[in-house]
C-alpha cells in the first residue's frame, strides 16, 4: 500500500476541521488593586507581573517576592504569594510545579471553603484541563464555583462557568460549551464588565458557531471585536479576531480566515501573550491547508508542535499533527506525513484510553463505596447492644456538657455584644468627625465663593467696564484692547471656580443633570468629556448624601484633568439592583496606587463616602488609563 493511500479527502479534512480544532482560553482572576490594597501585597503583584516580560528573572523575582512574604505583616499576605507565584507558573509553563503550589497553600488555609481559595482551585483545575486530566480539572471548577457562589460572588463564578465552557469545547461537547459560555456572558453583561466580557463574548461565539448557530455565532464575533476595541482589551482583541476566523473558515473564505488569524497572532506577540500565539498558529496551519498554501502551514505547524510541547498543552497535540500530516502530503512528504498523521491516531487512542480508565475508575469506585457501606452496617448492628447499654450514662453526660454549653455560649454572647458596642462607638465618633469635617468645607467652599463672586468677580467687572469706556473713547490703543481681553478670559475663570466651589450646580437639578453640566462646562479641545446617564426612573437622595456623591465625582474628574494627561473622559451615572452606580474613566497615562499622596487622597474620599455609606474602588495601569467607581444603595 502506498503511503499516500492513508490521508483522507480534503473535503473529508474540512468536517474534520470543525471537530477537533477549538480554542482553549482560560481566565486567571487579576490580583489588582482591588484585590491587593496594601504595599507588600501590591510589590508581590507586580514583581510576578515582570517575569511574563523577563522570564530569566523568574528565580530572582521569586526570592524577593518571597522575602516580602515572610517578613509582611498583612493578612492573606501567604496566600497572595502562592496564588501569584502559582499562576506565573502556570503562564510560563510549569505546569506541575503550579499545582503543586496552588494545592499546598489552599491546605495550609486549614479551611477549604475559603473565599481566598477560590482563585487557587481554578488554578489546579485549569493546570488539569491542560494536562488532560478532565476528572480533576471539572472536579476543582467546581469546587472553585461552590466557594464563590457561597459568597454570592456571580462575577467570578461566571468567569469559572467560561473555563468549564472552555474545557467542554476541548472535548468536543459543543452542545455544553454553548450552555456554560451563555450562562456567563449573560452576567458579565448584565454586571457590564469591561474587563473579561470581550474575551468571553469570543468564546460564546465560537460555542454557537460550533452547534451551526451561524448567525448568532457572527454577531457576537462583531460584538466581541467591538468591546475589545472600546475598551482598549488585548485579550478581547487576541480571542476576538481568532473568533472571526472561525466564522471565515465555516464560509469557506481561507484567505479571510488566515488574514483574522494573522491580526490575532499580532496581536498574541504584542502583548507577549504565548499560548493565544501557539493557538493561533495552529489556526493558521489549518487555514493554509485548506488553502492548499502547503509551505505556510508547515512552518506555523512546526512553530505550534514546539510551542504547545513547552507548554505542555495535551489538547493540541492531536489537532497539530493531524494537519502537519495534510500539510507534508500536500508537498509530496508522504514519508513524513504519514509519520505525524501515526503520531495523531496514537494520541488519539491514548485519549480514549484514558476515558476508559476513567469510566473504569468510576465503576471501582462505585463498587468500593458499596462495599463500605454494607462493613459499616454491619458494624452498626454489632454496636446496638452496646449503645443501649450506655445510654443511661450518655444522657447525664449529655445534661452535664449541654450545662457547660449554655454556661460558654452565655459568656461568649456577653463579650461579643461588649466588643460590638465598643466597635459601634469608635466607628460612631470617626463618622461624626467626618461629618463635621465635610460640613465645616461645605462651609469654606460657600465662604470662597461668595468672596469670589461678590468681591474679586465684581471688582473685575468694574475694571473691565472702565477700560472698555476708555477704549470706545479711544479705538487707536491696541494694547488697551488686549489687556481687556486678558482681563475678561481672568474674569471667567474667577466665575468657573466660584462656581464649581459653589453648591449652585444641584440646586434646581437632579443628581445627573448636575454631573452632566459640570462636564460639559468642563470639556475643552484637549480633553473631551462624555456624560452616559442609564438611569431610566428618578430617584431622591436627602442633601447631605448628594453633596459627598456630587463632590467626590467632582473631585473624580477634576483629578483626570489635572493629571491623566488623558484626551477622553467617560462619566456613567447608573442604577442596577438598587444601587447607584458612578463610574469615571479616562484613557490616560495612568497612576501608581500606591503612591503615598496618591493614595491618601483617595483615602480622605473614601473616609467621607463611608458616612453615607457608599463604597468606592479604583484601578488603574501603566498606559492604559484609570477607572474609578462609587456605589451607593439606593
Amino acid at each position: 500500500m502506498k503511503i499516500g493511500a492513508f490521508f483522507v479527502s480534503f473535503s473529508f479534512y474540512i468536517n474534520m476541521l470543525s471537530k477537533y480544532y477549538t480554542i482553549i482560553i482560560y481566565m486567571l482572576f487579576s490580583v489588582n488593586t482591588l484585590q491587593a490594597k496594601e504595599s507588600d501585597s501590591l510589590k508581590i503583584v507586580q514583581l510576578f507581573g515582570m517575569v511574563l516580560t523577563a522570564p530569566d528573572k523568574l528565580d530572582s523575582l521569586y526570592h524577593e517576592a518571597n522575602l516580602i512574604s515572610k517578613e509582611s505583616i498583612e493578612k492573606n499576605i501567604k496566600n497572595i504569594f502562592a496564588y501569584n507565584y502559582s499562576k506565573t507558573l502556570f503562564l510560563t509553563g510549569q505546569l506541575d510545579k503550579a499545582d503543586s503550589i496552588a494545592n499546598a497553600s489552599i491546605e495550609q488555609s486549614g479551611d477549604t471553603l475559603a473565599f481566598k481559595n477560590a482563585k487557587l482551585y481554578n488554578i489546579r483545575a485549569t493546570v488539569k484541563s491542560y494536562q488532560n486530566q478532565v476528572e480533576e480539572a471539572v472536579y476543582f471548577y467546581n469546587k472553585s464555583i461552590q466557594i464563590l457562589e457561597l459568597y454570592e460572588n456571580d462575577y467570578q463564578a461566571a468567569l469559572i462557568k467560561n473555563n468549564i465552557a472552555n474545557l467542554f469545547l476541548s472535548l468536543n461537547e459543543h452542545q455544553q460549551s454553548y450552555n456554560y459560555s451563555k450562562e456567563a456572558y449573560q452576567t458579565l453583561k448584565a454586571l457590564k464588565d469591561t474587563i473579561y466580557l470581550p474575551g468571553l463574548t469570543a468564546i460564546y461565539a465560537i460555542s454557537a458557531l460550533k452547534i451551526d448557530r451561524t448567525i448568532l455565532g457572527e454577531k457576537l464575533t462583531e460584538e466581541s471585536i467591538e468591546l475589545a476595541n472600546k475598551y482598549n482589551n488585548p485579550v478581547g482583541k487576541i480571542v476576538g479576531y481568532h473568533a472571526k476566523a472561525e466564522v471565515f473558515i465555516n464560509q469557506e473564505k481561507y484567505a479571510e480566515a488566515i488574514q483574522a488569524y494573522e491580526t490575532s497572532l499580532g496581536y498574541s506577540q504584542q502583548y507577549q501573550q504565548g499560548h493565544y500565539a501557539m493557538l493561533n498558529k495552529i489556526g493558521l496551519l489549518i487555514a493554509n491547508v485548506a488553502a492548499e498554501n502547503y509551505e505556510k502551514a508547515i512552518v506555523y505547524g512546526e512553530e505550534a508542535s514546539k510551542e504547545s510541547t513547552k507548554q505542555g498543552n495535551l489538547n493540541t497535540f492531536f489537532a497539530i499533527k493531524k494537519n502537519l500530516s495534510f500539510a507534508y502530503a500536500g508537498i509530496g512528504d508522504f514519508e513524513k506525513g504519514y509519520q505525524y498523521l501515526k503520531e495523531a491516531q496514537e494520541d488519539y487512542i491514548e485519549k480514549a484510553n484514558t476515558e476508559s480508565k476513567t469510566k473504569l475508575n468510576e465503576l471501582l469506585i462505585k463498587y468500593e463505596a458499596e462495599k463500605s457501606e454494607k462493613k459499616l452496617a454491619e458494624q452498626a448492628l454489632a454496636l446496638a447492644d452496646q449503645k443501649a447499654k450506655n445510654n443511661v450514662r450518655a444522657f447525664w453526660i449529655f445534661v452535664l456538657l449541654s450545662l457547660l454549653l449554655i454556661l460558654f455560649i452565655a459568656y461568649y454572647s456577653y463579650r461579643k455584644n461588649q466588643i460590638q458596642k465598643l466597635k459601634l462607638v469608635e466607628e460612631t465618633n470617626l463618622k461624626n468627625k467626618i461629618l463635621a469635617a465635610i460640613q465645616g468645607e461645605e462651609k469654606e467652599r460657600e465662604r470662597l465663593a461668595s468672596e469670589l463672586h461678590d468681591g474679586i468677580a465684581s471688582t473685575l467687572t468694574g475694571i473691565r467696564l472702565q477700560l472698555t469706556n476708555e477704549y470706545n473713547q479711544n479705538p487707536s490703543q491696541a494694547a488697551l484692547k488686549t489687556t481687556i481681553d486678558q482681563l475678561e478670559k481672568v474674569h471667567d475663570e474667577t466665575r468657573r471656580i466660584s462656581h464649581n466651589l459653589s453648591p449652585l450646580y444641584l440646586k434646581n437639578k437632579s443628581f445627573s443633570q448636575a454631573i452632566e453640566q459640570f462636564c460639559h462646562e468642563n470639556s475643552t479641545a484637549l480633553i473631551k468629556i462624555n456624560f452616559n446617564d442609564l438611569i431610566q426612573s428618578p430617584f431622591v437622595l436627602d442633601k447631605f448624601t448628594e453633596s459627598v456623591i456630587f463632590r467626590s465625582t467632582q473631585e473624580l474628574i477634576n483629578n483626570v484633568l489635572k493629571h491623566a494627561d488623558a484626551t477622553e473622559c467617560n462619566v456613567q451615572v447608573s442604577i442596577l439592583e438598587n444601587t447607584l452606580n458612578i463610574m469615571v474613566e479616562d484613557n490616560g497615562k495612568g497612576m501608581d496606587i500606591n503612591n503615598y499622596k496618591i493614595a491618601d487622597g483617595y483615602a480622605r474620599m473614601q473616609n467621607k463616602l463611608r458616612t453615607i455609606e457608599a463604597s468606592f474602588s479604583i484601578e488603574s495601569e501603566d498606559n492604559n488609563g484609570t477607572l474609578a467607581i462609587i456605589n451607593l444603595k439606593l
